[in-house]
């Protein structure tokens, strides 16, 4: 729910492009039938207290979400409804709402629709990307003058503190059945997602993404794993995400430790020589140019035209 935006759509030109180069391969007729229909694939999703939207996937919108998250720690946030992004790069959104209070739920249900609810598309933001990887390159020389300090006060030792209980969880069910309540310690982040791509020429496909972790130091992570994540959905299955207090959530059993801080002189001297590959003033400038150009090739926003409002029931 938190990511980066920029990545994501990093991200989804790389699964698209998969799709592109895949679209020309011999599918099985039955691959054939199921893209040639004119059914579409989807997400019903319902959140308390609104109407239920439909989230169709289609050539013009390959990607949909829906879920719910937190953060909590210095820049607290949360976020529960259905967004999504489309083939040029626009997150859309039918359902968001950033206040997540204890006893909020969302059902979302993998459904067979003719088709869906028409998105709100957001404003295109225009980024100073020179402005960008400058900051990029200051950060880069700041980081690059510690580690050489570093290597002169060996051994580095890294500290960071126990993370304290959890401020809130997540409860999970599938088809009714419950599966967990999800909760990490604070400060943290948690969030369920049900997540459906639909590459070019490819079927679609729907998961149940879960992701958990805890800051313990601005380079250390605690990683939390539940045997749910990247779980399969077919249609007809159905999802269910309630918010509930701490005292009702519980840590996950397996949780790994990510430190990102070198320790060692040959970890650090990895670190200064990676940092020194890039760190040319003509790295940034080209970098910048780059997305600058991606952005003045970008084809205009879309207006979804082939998506109507479902007739009310």
């Amino acid at each position: 729910m938190f990511r980066d935006s920029v990545r994501r759509s990093g991200d989804v030109r790389s699964a698209l492009a998969r799709g592109r180069s895949a679209a020309g391969k011999c599918l099985s007729p039955k691959e054939r039938g199921h893209v040639e229909s004119r059914s579409m694939l989807g997400l019903r999703v319902t959140v308390r207290g609104r109407q239920p939207v439909v989230m169709a996937l289609s050539d013009e919108l390959p990607i949909v979400r829906a879920g719910v998250g937190f953060r909590t720690g210095l820049r607290s946030k949360s976020g529960i409804g259905a967004t999504g992004l489309d083939d040029r790069d626009d997150h859309v959104h039918w359902l968001w709402s950033r206040a997540v209070p204890t006893g909020a739920w969302i059902e979302i249900e993998v459904v067979d629709v003719r088709e869906g609810d028409v998105p709100v598309r957001p404003a295109r933001t225009k980024v100073d990307w020179r402005l960008r990887f400058r900051e990029m390159r200051e950060r880069d020389e700041r980081r690059l003058a510690q580690l050489e300090r570093r290597l002169k006060r060996l051994p580095h030792v890294v500290l960071w503190k126990e993370s304290r209980p959890p401020r809130g969880g997540l409860e999970l069910s599938l088809n009714g059945r419950m599966l967990s309540r999800l909760a990490v310690g604070h400060p943290g982040a948690v969030s369920v997602d049900v997540a459906g791509i639909r590459p070019p020429g490819r079927r679609p496909k729907f998961e149940l993404k879960i992701f958990g972790t805890e800051r313990l130091a601005p380079r250390v992570w605690r990683r939390s794993k539940w045997p749910w994540n990247g779980r399969r959905l077919r249609i007809g299955d159905t999802v269910r995400i309630t918010v509930v207090p701490a005292a009702r959530a519980q840590v996950a059993k397996v949780r790994e430790l990510e430190v990102y801080e070198p320790r060692t002189k040959d970890e650090i001297l990895a670190d200064i020589a990676r940092l020194r590959k890039h760190m040319r003033p003509s790295w940034y400038e080209k970098e910048a140019a780059m997305m600058l150009a991606h952005d003045r090739r970008r084809p205009p926003p879309r207006r979804y035209a082939s998506f109507r409002k479902r007739a009310p029931r």
